[in-house]
């Protein structure tokens, strides 16, 4: 993958994806509801490949999630990192498959997210650009309650990996 890094607002990534995302989420009866974010929200980072993850996660939650239901974007400060949230309301990600969930092609095996398709390697790559920007994807998740991702990226271009 080739990556082109510049100095890039958060806000308007989050709301652009939001919008690319709204009419996926529509055809699942789901509503994506970005929470207020700071315009002083800088990343060191390559915009078009953020979005590809945002669109990865946002996709998924969409799809996983119980229509009429709400996925949320939240992003809060933590110490010198960013933490974007995209928490959905759907039935949780199944114990035996969490410690798989980052694998290429990996895919639970219930029926059920069988149906959703999918070619099992968003997520993992969606984990390789994060850690390519020097952050860390990761997730909480209770069966039947919804799952939680967590994007956390570094602020400004001085922390950030050329790896």
């Amino acid at each position: 993958m080739n990556f082109h890094f510049a100095k890039v607002q958060l806000q308007p990534l989050l709301h652009c994806a939001v919008e690319q995302m709204a009419g996926y989420a529509e055809q699942h009866k789901v509503t994506l509801a970005l929470d207020d974010v700071s315009d002083d929200v800088w990343l060191w980072a390559d915009s078009n490949r953020l979005m590809q993850v945002l669109a990865n996660l946002l996709s998924n939650a969409a799809k996983f999630s119980f229509a009429d239901s709400v996925v949320k974007i939240q992003v809060q400060h933590l110490n010198e990192q960013v933490r974007i949230a995209i928490i959905d309301q759907g039935q949780g990600i199944d114990e035996e498959f969490k410690a798989f969930i980052f694998r290429p092609f990996s895919q639970s095996d219930t029926s059920d997210v069988r149906n959703f398709g999918g070619t099992g390697l968003g997520l993992s790559i969606s984990k390789s650009i994060v850690e390519h920007h020097g952050g860390r994807l990761s997730f909480e998740s209770t069966a039947g309650k919804g799952s939680s991702f967590f994007i956390d990226l570094k602020l400004g271009s001085d922390h950030i990996s050329h790896a």
